[in-house]
């Protein structure tokens, strides 16, 4: 290559080749700039022919792999020369990765020159705030290598010359790089020559880890603090010398703590060396803290400032309840905030207790709190009311008596600090003017990378995650009902109550379930048919958070287990329920009044707090907050490659735009988002992309999430049943599930079974090896023989819990909802993903994002925007539009205050810095909403944004990133048609039709009887708009006539016999309104036709019961032979009354309304008043713009359904037949 040459598109100009830079293999280092003056370093990889050759392309996608990772870790920006660009230039035959722009230089170079540089000077060195910035660097490089080893890859090289920096920068620039020579654990690795500076002196003897690298670690700290450079790293005693060097001479007036690492770090002897990363970096972290305030000496006459507001009732209540009390003299006497004499009482108390309090910050440094006595103080910047400024100059304080923070980072220096309360505001600003001697809150925080680097697109995105999770507090909050016992009995060793409501104002219901009433919210959780919920919780107190009932120890934990009650009973009429449990003793007596919560509630709120503790992680994910935020940024094409698994081509298992999709999901980073109308496959895609990776990566792990249980289970068992058709049990990728529905643990199972198989075969080879490792495989056999035998015992327990741990850590594959608690603990043992794969993301909330996507390093989301949109998405967007309410106060922010207050409620609220954001950004406060409405569909924010980039993937690989499945396998070709025609522009076509145009064997209608059914697809019953056949509304809407019409037809309806031979045809009644599906399924005399069942293709997996009828939102992803839908809707009209399309707006919701058409495999029969629905949208139009896209968008989808469906039945595709006809 050349100066000026350009690459890539044009994209990079080369300026110069970088000859002094370390390389292996026959690339180039160059810098280079972008068309916008921005440099960066390029390393290029020439090839010979049209296309690189497999196996220098294998050793490119492998950098390219490992770069990837690495760069796309959390606070990678500060601690390793990250990648930004990557791709195969196929016009000058070169593949090139692109890094970071600076003018680079090596640390090795650095020093040979160090006595020109001012911060490595040994006499700059000398001094202790220029030692203290080096540390800080090298702490940055320790983490760096820690991050290496946290994706199981080994350096191999730690020295100065892997070690770059800019050229005129400090020692802040310092970044490791020298990822030629790194190996993944499980990959053959590369040989180099090894150099004694990188590698211990018993490598030889045990091989390159971990271990090795802080070695290498170790002797670059070495140099840059003592003369060893004269060293000859050829000399066998070389380590022996290095650590004399260090011992005899001290040229920049290191302390002990200093010396005494640097002689830890860099022993001959490794039983003498440290080794571990988290003991490594806790000592430079004393170092830094020592030179940080060590020379202050004790006390060091250092001061901070509080302010607190006494006229606060949290203030004055959380000091009460720690002990404090307004008169000595007469303790039951209020506190009155305009008595001098109880102001000066409450400041004393309050300094009295932060005597020796210990200082934690949150995760990103945005607020702290103080721990003194039984007080907790949580303390945000100071706003200066005049300038509007933000500062830690003083800090804003709020008192509890619980912790608010749920992971807390230690503070920095934070001893013998004296900490002065202010009460008033004007002496506050008069106390941190110029001189005032106050030190800045942050002296004291952790000086951490992980709030670098956020752009305001990326802040903006995590203040909207954090956000629209404080809504589900409030929506759990509107989940407690307050009740009274009206009956009480004891029955046979049980104990049966009956409970009514009672009223009672609770705010967070003007948001969420403003109409619910406490029987109809427990018969609704009841008709879930999830785990337990039959279940509920009776608490004297309406904490989110558990307290025990009925006893006087508040403190004492509420034993969920044994305080659980089960619903027998539920009355309608009078509004009660009939509970029951077993009496047992030491169970406390439910309180005569109190609060009642499901036993799923429990669950939801420690899900809340895990999804707060995720979301603020997400401050050290720069790179992933920013792929969300501002996608153009950080997307990487890889070029087209060969499928590593080439049989995918073979036998037409993948149809071509699923080929194309896969092609593109593989050379595409970071991210692709890939839209699925109802029936296309995604599933099918997923299976084989797995195998796709795991067959170019062996080593790979890979996580696959969704919201619920039952689309994580279809995604499994499609894996093993499509990808690996044919493939022996030892080929089989190792698969975990987390959290199964069964609550068994899916790891300790695959454990017990390899322990079962290797003690299997170890005993065969044992019998005849002879190798070097019989030894090993002999005392293998023993432990597993042992385990085997005498599994209960201590040591076969910590050997097989060692092995779960081991499986749980070491699965290729691991499924898990999005919410796994399982989740949660990996991703904080620092466990990541090559990839992260989400399954019905279009119906999912961006924090219910956070976990997975921050566990992985490349991501793919699937979904579909045109279907269901995420729970609850219009109360979400109503609480964002009145975060104040109505003239700036109350409004959410105000009840989740009120929340915050009641005890054990404080560690969920996080809304102190949006309140001080409101307050201190009008722009940011006009604007936020808008930008938190758009983002509430997250899934379809980030196609759109995908979508931009490159233009979307059908039937070739283009570079997309974003991609359509175009063709459908589920539907009969006729309902296929117009659920295209309506939702895709009909851009999805049918697989599912033979060579005359109608449906294939598998998508046909067994039906022989009535005669005016056989040989439909799609059948419209039509109910009369008259008086008679009207909905009837009480506390939902039902319908008895479309009931008695559907009871008819499955009566009548007969299957040929030719057809009742094998597995039964499933049949499930869809309905929008819940009150007519309750109706439904207590109807005994509803029962299936012949050789069918009720049921999904779902719940007939997996083995669960088989309802009459399902709410349509709980049955997307999922799919039945027949599909009835009942609409309900049927208003007859008075004498000059009109219809609009708002009448019926709940139906004609347009993602609703795709899911209700698009789950029949062979028979969708639609029962609803066809004049009552085409007379409310007579008025709206079908038309779309040149795009395509509806003017009307919300009623538009309807209107063209009757459009649609009408001409079908007028040329004989579809059937209209009355329902008197169906009656006769």
């Amino acid at each position: 290559m050349n100066e000026n040459d350009t690459v890539l598109n044009g994209r990079y100009t080369l300026t110069e080749r970088v000859v002094a830079m370390p390389s292996i293999q026959s690339s180039e280092l160059w810098e280079a700039t972008d068309s916008d003056g921005n440099t960066y370093t390029l390393k290029i990889t020439p090839y010979t022919g049209t296309k690189p050759p497999p196996e220098i392309r294998r050793l490119w996608d492998n950098d390219l792999r490992v770069m990837y990772r690495l760069s796309s870790s959390a606070g990678a920006d500060r601690q390793l020369v990250v990648m930004k660009d990557a791709g195969i230039d196929a016009d000058t035959r070169v593949m090139i990765l692109v890094y970071e722009g600076w003018q680079h230089i090596t640390f090795a170079q650095i020093l040979k020159n160090r006595e020109a540089t001012d911060w490595l000077s040994f006499k700059s060195l000398k001094e202790r705030h220029s030692r203290r910035e080096l540390w800080r660097a090298l702490l940055q490089l320790a983490k760096g290598l820690k991050s290496l080893h946290d994706q199981n890859l080994i350096h191999r090289n730690v020295t100065p010359e892997a070690i770059w920096g800019h050229q005129g920068g400090g020692s802040e620039s310092l970044r490791l790089s020298g990822f030629d020579w790194s190996a993944r654990i499980g990959h053959v690795a590369n040989i180099h020559d090894r150099s004694s500076w990188a590698t211990p002196p018993e490598l030889q003897q045990v091989g390159y880890s971990f271990a090795s690298d802080w070695y290498g670690f170790g002797t670059t700290v070495a140099r840059c603090f003592h003369k060893v450079e004269h060293l000859s790293n050829k000399n066998p005693a070389f380590a022996e010398g290095l650590i004399s060097a260090i011992s005899r001479e001290n040229p920049c007036s290191l302390e002990l703590l200093e010396k005494d690492f640097i002689k830890a770090i860099a022993a001959p002897n490794r039983l003498d060396r440290l080794q571990r990363a988290t003991e490594i970096l806790g000592c430079i972290e004393k170092i830094i803290e020592s030179l940080d305030f060590g020379h202050l000496g004790k006390g060091g006459g250092r001061r901070v400032l509080l302010h607190l507001d006494p006229k606060n009732p949290e203030t004055t209540d959380s000091a009460r309840r720690a002990g404090f009390v307004a008169n000595p003299d007469a303790p039951f006497d209020e506190f009155k905030p305009t008595e001098s004499e109880h102001i000066v009482r409450l400041k004393e108390f309050i300094v009295r207790q932060l005597r020796n309090s210990k200082l934690s910050w949150s995760r990103g440094g945005a607020w702290f709190e103080l721990k003194g006595g039984s007080l907790f103080i949580r303390g945000n910047k100071w706003m200066d009311r005049s300038s509007r400024e933000q500062s830690w100059k003083a800090a804003k304080a709020n008192l509890s008596n619980t912790s608010r923070l749920p992971e807390p980072v230690p503070a920095s220096g934070f001893d013998d600090v004296r900490i002065e309360v202010e009460f008033m505001l004007h002496e506050v600003n008069k106390k941190i003017g110029p001189g005032s001697g106050f030190i800045p809150w942050d002296s004291f925080a952790p000086k951490q990378e992980n709030t670098q680097g956020l752009g305001p697109d990326s802040e903006n995105l995590q203040q909207f995650l954090h956000v629209s999770n404080q809504f589900e507090v409030l929506l759990r909050d509107a989940e407690l009902f307050k009740y009274k016992i009206v009956h009480s009995a004891e029955k046979q060793g049980n104990t049966e109550i009956t409970i009514a409501p009672v009223d009672e104002n609770r705010p967070s219901r003007q948001f969420f379930k403003a109409n619910k009433r406490m029987v109809d919210f427990i018969q609704q959780v009841m008709e879930s048919g999830q785990r337990d919920c039959d279940k509920v919780l009776l608490t004297d107190s309406d904490s989110l958070f558990l307290k025990r009932a009925g006893v006087s120890v508040t403190s004492a934990p509420f034993d969920v287990d044994r305080e659980q009650w089960a619903v027998k009973d539920i009355d309608q009429e009078n509004e009660t329920l009939t509970l029951f449990r077993q009496n047992a003793q030491g169970i406390a007596l439910p309180p005569q009044e109190g609060h009642l919560r499901t036993l799923g509630h429990y669950g939801q709120i420690r899900l809340i707090e895990r999804r707060k503790q995720s979301i603020d992680r997400l401050s050290s994910h720069a790179f992933l907050l920013r792929t969300l935020a501002t996608p153009g940024f950080t997307s990487i094409d890889a070029s087209e490659s060969e499928f590593p698994w080439p049989q995918i081509e073979e036998g037409g298992a993948v149809d071509e735009n699923k080929l194309a999709s896969i092609k593109d999901i593989l050379r595409m980073r970071p991210k692709y988002a890939l839209q699925g109308p109802p029936g296309t496959g995604k599933s099918t895609l997923v299976a084989h992309l797995l195998r796709q990776i795991l067959e170019d990566d062996p080593m790979a792990q890979i996580l696959v999430t969704a919201k619920d249980h039952a689309a994580v289970d279809v995604l499994l068992d499609k894996v093993m049943r499509q990808a690996y058709e044919g493939s022996s049990k030892e080929q089989l990728p190792l698969a975990i599930r987390l959290n199964r529905r069964d609550g068994n643990d899916h790891a300790k199972e695959q454990a017990q079974e390899l322990m079962k198989t290797a003690l299997d075969a170890i005993s065969k080879n044992t019998l005849q090896s002879t190798t070097a490792y019989a030894d090993v495989q002999r005392d293998w056999r023993a432990l597993l023989q042992t385990w085997n035998s005498d599994g209960q015992s201590e040591s076969a327990q910590v050997l097989s819990n060692a092995l779960v741990d081991l499986v749980r850590r070491g699965a290729s594959i691991t499924y898990c909802t999005t919410s796994s608690g399982d989740l949660e603990e990996l991703a904080k043992g620092a466990h990541s993903f090559d990839w992260s794969i989400v399954e019905e993301a279009g119906k999912t909330h961006g924090f219910d994002l956070a976990l997975p996507l921050q566990a992985g390093h490349r991501w793919l989301l699937l979904g579909d925007h045109k279907q269901l949109r995420p729970f609850l998405y219009d109360e979400f967007a109503a609480c964002f539009n009145q975060l104040r309410g109505e003239g700036g106060t109350g409004g959410v922010i105000g009840i989740l205050d009120e929340l915050g207050q009641k005890p054990g409620n404080a560690r969920l609220i996080d809304i102190e810095w949006l309140k001080e954001k409101l307050d201190a950004d009008a722009n940011w406060a006009k604007s936020f909403p808008n930008y938190a409405q758009r983002w509430l569909a997250s899934f379809e924010s980030i196609f759109e944004g995908r979508r931009k980039l490159r233009g979307i993937t059908q039937n070739q690989s283009i570079g997309a990133s974003a991609g359509l499945l175009t063709k459908q396998y589920r539907m009969p070709p006729v309902v296929g048609d117009l659920n295209s025609t309506v939702f895709y522009k009909g851009e999805v076509s049918n697989a599912t039709a033979d060579a005359e145009g109608g449906p294939d064997e598998g998508h046909r209608n067994p039906f022989v009887a009535p005669v005016w059914l056989a040989g439909k697809s799609l059948v419209w019953v039509d109910i009369p708009w008259t008086q008679e056949h009207k909905e009837f509304k009480k506390t939902g809407y039902a319908n008895r006539s479309e009931q008695q019409v559907i009871q008819h037809l499955l009566q009548q309806m007969a299957i040929s016999d030719t057809q009742t031979t094998g597995r039964p045809n499933t049949v499930a009644i869809l309905t929008p309104y819940n009150m007519q599906k309750i109706a439904i399924n207590r109807d005994a005399v509803i029962t299936p036709p012949s050789g069918c069942q009720f049921g999904s293709a779902q719940n007939r997996e997996i083995g669960e019961s088989k309802a009459k009828a399902y709410s349509v939102d709980s049955f997307q992803g999922d799919e039945a032979d027949v599909i009835i839908v009942s609409l309900v809707r049927n208003k007859p009209t008075r004498a000059q009354e009109t219809l609009s399309a708002s009448d019926i707006e709940f139906i004609a919701q347009p993602d609703r309304l795709n899911v209700m058409l698009s789950r029949p495999k062979r028979l969708l029969i639609i029962v609803g008043c066809w004049d009552f629905l085409s007379a409310c949208v007579a008025d709206v139009s079908s038309a779309t713009d040149a795009d395509g896209n509806y003017i009307d968008p919300d009623y538009g989808p309807f209107k063209k359904t009757i459009e649609e469906l009408n001409a079908m039945c007028k040329d004989g595709r579809a059937l209209k037949i009355t329902a008197q006809e169906v009656l006769q």
